[in-house]
């Protein structure tokens, strides 16, 4: 007799996996949520939103280290920041950027047929 291979497989069924998303510890459901307090702002929302003394602050605090604490790279980034921010405050924004730009009506065209 030739043993059926489906009896002897080491693999479960699906109705034996149980989802244990609820079964983390009560002390660490708020855990997430309580890091997310204490993040500090994004250097570049700050600097997009006009924070600017804010945001070099932040950026600071990322990239100063002890041999280093005044380092060019913090100016560098916060000017990298600015300038993209100002290029991205003048491109198009939305749908109707789709319609106005060939480029970009080629590839909207071509999703929507395939």
């Amino acid at each position: 007799m030739t043993p059926n291979p489906a009896e002897n497989s080491n693999v479960s069924d699906s109705s034996d996996v149980t989802d244990t998303s609820d079964d983390a510890p009560p002390h660490m459901k708020g855990t997430t949520a309580g890091s997310l307090l204490t993040l500090p702002e994004s250097p570049r929302w700050l600097m997009e939103k006009g924070k600017e003394g804010q945001a070099i602050a932040e950026l600071e605090k990322l990239h100063k280290t002890k041999s280093n604490p005044n380092s060019p790279f913090i100016r560098a980034e916060a000017i990298h920041f600015k300038t993209l921010i100002d290029f991205e405050r003048c491109l198009l924004k939305g749908y109707m950027a789709i319609l106005k730009t060939a480029s970009l009506r080629k590839c909207a065209l071509c999703s929507i047929i395939s």
